[in-house]
């Protein structure tokens, strides 16, 4: 029996199919979190800290931190 070249190409690519499948390449986002430098009062709304983050500071999100208080932490890639 001798494999034709289309016989080899489908084989082949299934088997990187079935690789790409099993083995998917995961990327881990790191975040780097600062103060936020335009929140004022206490932060006691999540949700509020997170809009204003994103809308004002162009950060990916933002939580409340207790930090001797509760801050606005805000979120970037790193």
């Amino acid at each position: 029996m001798t494999f034709s070249t289309t016989k080899f190409y489908t084989v082949f690519m299934f088997l990187y199919l079935a690789l790409v499948l099993i083995f998917p390449c995961v990327v881990e986002a790191k975040f780097c979190g600062m103060p936020s430098t335009t929140f004022s009062g206490p932060c006691d709304n999540t949700e509020f800290c997170n809009a204003h983050c994103v809308n004002l500071e162009y950060s990916t999100y933002g939580v409340c931190f207790p930090n001797g208080g509760l801050d606005c932490f805000c979120y970037v890639n790193c």
